[in-house]
This record gives structure tokens, sequence and C-alpha cells, in this order.
């Protein structure tokens, strides 16, 4: 499963959370977290920014994904 048509640049955690609740149930064993999860130095909001530093966007990911 992919979130990016679900949410494009308009997710954070818990939305994340609620979009792979029930997703063992249909059988989906990998979940792609998309484009939109970096931004430390150089945010990726949308889609007319350049490519990010690959750092977690601390606003949206507190924990920085390592409990994912």
């Amino acid at each position: 499963m992919n979130n990016w048509e679900a949410t494009y640049f308009d997710f954070d955690e818990n939305k994340l959370k609620e979009l792979i609740k029930d997703t063992r149930k249909l059988g989906v064993d990998l979940f792609l977290l998309d484009d939109g999860w970096f931004a430390s130095k150089y945010p990726r909001n949308g889609d007319v920014a350049g490519l990010g530093d690959w750092t977690p966007n601390r606003k949206s990911y507190p924990m920085a994904l390592a409990h994912w």
C-alpha cells in the first residue's frame, strides 16, 4: 500500500496510522511512505520544492519514524 493517492502531502503520523489501521485484514504486508515525510533543512510540502534532505520532518513525526 502506498499513501500517495490517499494523502498527497497532507499527512502526519496520526493520519498514516489511521490509514494503515485495518490493512492486515485486507492482506497488505507492505506500506510505502511516499513523498513528503522529509523536511529538516529543505522541506518538501508541495510539488514545487526540490527533494528533501532525507531527515524526517519532526513536526509531522516527533519520534522520527523510529518506532515504525
